[in-house]
């Protein structure tokens, strides 16, 4: 990428290349600043979000799960996270190796190889929310049955509301954090590649010679595979496009429990719910980074789409 740097014509290549490395990179930073908070000795709160990923945490909920006894839940989709980015890495390395000529190359199989780690390391992450998701729907249907056996009792109640919720506040920061850095790359990664598939129309080096013409579409389907494969992924594992969801489920399913007979008793939960409840503003700001992302990505100009391709060079590839 150094390569790109300061070269106007190779913006949009740049881009390219940089919503990838933004997807594959911003779980492990995300682990990296989970590490970071369990050795700090204050708390800070708008640090919280990163106690999802804490070791400590991330036990508690694999225990709602009971997953010593029961195993991994959505096996299939666990074999989904997994082979899809390993699909989408051999395809780049095919691409790199067989369609452009260039063969097998030390720099090309050792690339690759830190490629396919870094897809399953993704897979892996997006597996792992989804864990956390269920977990915590099932939590909280438990903490429902929890209230209905225990209706009246406000201090057993409130402390085990209060311990479920805060752990999920923890995941939810987490997940919003997320949206905002993924959901802008997504929206920029489709627009650059929209802009890309129509320049390249308009490039007389790639139209006119088959083997850029096949580099190109070959690069084309394996840039809008990876866009599909991980928004689609990463929107199963969070079940949607926010998280919000899981809490304002139980929320009505614990309202559909209230009686007249314990007033009192339900009035303070109410109190509790609306003092925990707060509007997220990430992802208003997050369609905002994403209307900005789509008007940079189109008003690209004068880019240079040879991507592989060198069109002054006696060869039509260019292998590095």
């Amino acid at each position: 990428m150094n390569k790109l740097w300061g070269q106007p014509d190779l913006i949009l290549k740049l881009m390219k290349k940089m919503t990838l490395y933004i997807i594959l990179l911003v779980y492990p930073l995300l682990s990296l600043c989970s590490k970071l908070r369990s050795l700090l000795t204050s708390r800070t709160p708008s640090f919280q979000w990163a106690s999802a990923l804490n070791a400590r945490d991330l036990v508690k909920q694999a225990q709602v799960l009971d997953i010593g006894n029961k195993g991994l839940p959505q096996r299939l989709f666990l074999f989904f996270c997994l082979a899809t980015p390993l699909s989408t890495a051999l395809y780049r390395f095919l691409i790199f190796t067989v369609v452009t000529g260039c063969g097998f190359r030390a720099t090309t199989i050792l690339t690759s190889i830190v490629g396919i780690i870094f897809n399953q390391a993704f897979g892996l992450y997006l597996y792992l929310f989804h864990l956390l998701r269920v977990s915590f729907q099932r939590q909280f249907n438990l903490l429902t049955l929890y209230f209905r056996d225990h209706e009246g009792e406000e201090r057993r109640c409130r402390g085990a509301f209060f311990s479920t919720v805060v752990d999920f506040q923890c995941f939810r920061g987490l997940v919003n954090l997320s949206i905002f850095v993924m959901y802008p790359v997504f929206v920029f990664a489709i627009s650059t590649n929209l802009t890309y598939q129509y320049m390249i129309v308009n490039s007389p080096c790639i139209m006119d010679n088959p083997l850029n013409m096949s580099v190109s579409q070959h690069s084309l389907r394996l840039a809008w595979l990876e866009i599909i494969l991980s928004l689609g992924t990463y929107l199963i594992a969070i079940g949607g496009i926010q998280v919000e969801y899981v809490f304002n489920n139980f929320i009505t399913n614990l309202l559909h429990l209230r009686s007249s007979e314990h007033r009192v008793f339900w009035n303070n939960l109410i109190k509790d719910i609306n003092h925990v409840t707060q509007d997220s503003y990430s992802f208003l700001v997050t369609i905002i980074f994403s209307f900005i992302s789509i008007f940079l990505a189109f008003n690209f100009s004068s880019q240079n789409v040879t991507d592989l391709i060198a069109c002054n060079s006696t060869t039509a590839i260019v292998c590095v």
